[in-house]
């Protein structure tokens, strides 16, 4: 299984290249999952689809999936500090990066610290700060953690939050997910150190003045009411070169809930991002 040495951790990542050799070297996407997700939730949506015309990136965030579980690193910057080094140890100059929820935390990061090293930026439901209802919910989620351990949280956690993650017709059309969400998690288990850091990190989050700074073609996602839409238009209002797509009828994974048309829309963001730029 592939590691790479990352910032005193072992990162695991996977490469996917569908793209036809004889067009030439693909450029590169890299995709970054959530707070307590791992890769598996691009291999099942996107990953192949999108690697047809990219070389696909993925991995496991620290704390998370196969990567290594430290007791201590869990700050946004150096999350995107470890995505960086990962591009030097396979020698990867410049990439398009899609992160979801956290994972877009980590990519405003990345815009703002390697600006060189990014051409575009797809953000799905993520925000430049943590807003205070957002706040209070992982400060519940700390306190659960703190008296009752990781895996006793995340076996009852789409109980209490799966209905405000999905949307109702989600859930409908798709019974089982909920159950198969939870058996994933179960499965990729983080210490509860590492979960309670992550969710410090995001709380700790805020580069709102700083949108102006990110020069680069962003793609803000996002459903198309409530506290999400309000804050992802925002986002897209204050960076310079954003443009807004908000489905309806979706929750906070849009990328899960609507995947063909994630991928159709996110192609057409990326293919337009290499014409301007030719």
């Amino acid at each position: 299984m592939p590691f790479a040495p990352v910032n005193g951790i072992e990162l695991y990542y996977e490469v996917t290249d569908f793209t036809c050799p004889w067009k030439g070297e693909p450029q590169v996407l890299i995709l970054l999952h959530g707070l307590h997700g791992h890769l598996g939730w691009w291999k099942y949506f996107q990953v192949a689809t999108l690697a047809q015309e990219y070389q696909v990136i993925t991995l496991d965030q620290r704390g998370h999936g196969k990567s290594f579980k430290p007791a201590t690193g869990y700050s946004i910057e150096i999350l995107a500090s470890d995505v960086c080094e990962l591009l030097k140890y396979l020698r990867v100059e410049r990439v398009h990066l899609i992160g979801a929820s956290m994972g877009g935390m980590v990519g405003l990061q990345f815009a703002l610290s390697y600006p060189n090293l990014l051409q575009s930026l797809v953000l799905v439901d993520s925000f430049p700060y943590c807003p205070e209802s957002i706040r209070q919910t992982i400060e519940q989620w700390i306190s659960d953690t703190q008296v009752k351990g990781y895996p006793n949280l995340m076996q009852s956690f789409n109980q209490k939050y799966g209905a405000a993650l999905f949307s109702p017709a989600f859930l409908r059309e798709h019974p089982g997910f909920l159950a198969f969400d939870t058996w994933s998690v179960l499965n990729n288990l983080m210490p509860d150190i590492a979960f309670i850091s992550c969710c410090r990190a995001i709380q700790d989050f805020n580069v709102l003045d700083r949108l102006g700074e990110i020069n680069m073609p962003v793609l803000v996602i996002t459903p198309s009411e409530g506290l999400a839409y309000e804050e992802g238009l925002r986002m897209q209002q204050r960076l310079p070169h954003a443009e807004l797509w908000a489905p309806q009828g979706v929750g906070h994974s849009v990328h899960i809930e609507i995947p063909a048309e994630f991928n159709t829309r996110v192609l057409q963001f990326l293919r337009d991002v290499q014409f301007y730029n030719h």
